[in-house]
């Protein structure tokens, strides 16, 4: 009996001292409790960046070391923007209108012609696609409400689809169900709400004001965050690679919509282009419009490549 009670007291003494051993490693172990950084709440999440900032807070401001270095926006010399204007040839019986708008500070850098009205061609889907993405935005309209039974694709597409591949893919049958949808008096209404000061829905007429007017409003948070970057994706898709895109987008990141109408042999075509221009190395980005009558697309090209080089 006097052999079983010591037996007991030796394995609780042995279970004691590991209990004791064991909570002494977890404290070891756990270390001290963080502080917040100089400033912060006691209960407060401590990050990496503050805890960096609370070991330098001894640091004053004129000793202590450049962290970031954002990038300024780049100053743009419009008088060489306006002297690759001046020295473009336009073939006669041609027109041409260019604009170069900074979306950061919101001033012309360029404006030639910018007020001359052109065909759209396919650009009244870009305005189109603005004005659903503001009544999905709103409730009016939903992106997955079925929307065309279309004759190429054979299926039903619904408005998100629409929306995509009439930017895309520049396709007919989705612009020409929107414009039904609305109808022109309706769409005249809204291009003037928008502030675009020339364009006629009816006839299919623009000038390079108004659609860079356009692509402000795009690019700007006049849209929901979701249906903005729906929009900017699709014309960042967009398959025409004819001018903007090969000029800037070596530089810059292009989000752009081409129209197009066949010259005058009936073998080829004139395009026009409208795009946003970001810059990935500073906090920069410009609207770029060039529409015309009967200039060729090789020097329209050699003319985007041209105002590329003088604004990046």
């Amino acid at each position: 009996m006097r052999l079983n009670r010591e037996r007991i007291f030796l394995l609780a003494g042995i279970g004691l001292t590991t209990l004791a051993i064991g909570l002494l490693l977890g404290l070891w172990l756990a270390g001290p409790e963080p502080q917040p950084p100089s400033g912060g709440q006691p209960n407060a999440t401590v990050t990496p960046t503050e805890r960096t900032d609370a070991a330098e807070e001894t640091m004053s401001e004129e000793t202590a070391p450049a962290l970031v270095n954002e990038p300024e926006p780049a100053a743009v010399d419009k008088a060489a923007l306006e002297q690759i204007i001046a020295g473009f040839k336009v073939p006669d019986g041609g027109r041409l209108s260019v604009v170069v708008y900074d979306l950061t500070s919101r001033e012309y850098l360029l404006a030639h012609n910018k007020e001359y009205l052109y065909p759209t061609a396919s650009l009244y889907k870009l305005y189109l696609a603005y004005m659903a993405y503001e009544d999905v935005d709103s409730g009016r309209l939903s992106l997955a409400q079925p929307f065309i039974k279309h004759l190429i694709y054979k299926y039903e597409l619904n408005l998100g689809v629409c929306l995509n591949l009439m930017i895309t893919v520049s396709d007919s049958p989705c612009g020409e169900t929107l414009l039904a949808h609305y109808d022109y008096p309706v769409i005249q209404a809204r291009l003037k709400e928008l502030g675009l000061p020339h364009a006629n829905a009816g006839a299919f007429r623009a000038s390079a004001e108004d659609m860079t007017r356009l692509l402000e409003l795009i690019y700007g948070d006049n849209l929901s965050a979701n249906s903005r970057d729906r929009l900017l994706g699709s014309m960042s898709n967009q398959a025409y690679d004819v001018i903007l895109q090969p000029a800037f987008r070596d530089r810059a990141r292009v989000y752009n919509k081409t129209g197009a109408w066949r010259d005058g042999s009936g073998e080829g075509y004139y395009w026009i282009d409208v795009g946003i221009i970001e810059l990935a190395d500073r906090d920069q980005a410009f609207a770029v419009s060039i529409l015309h009558e009967n200039v060729p697309t090789k020097d329209l090209l050699a003319l985007a490549e041209e105002l590329a080089d003088a604004v990046l």
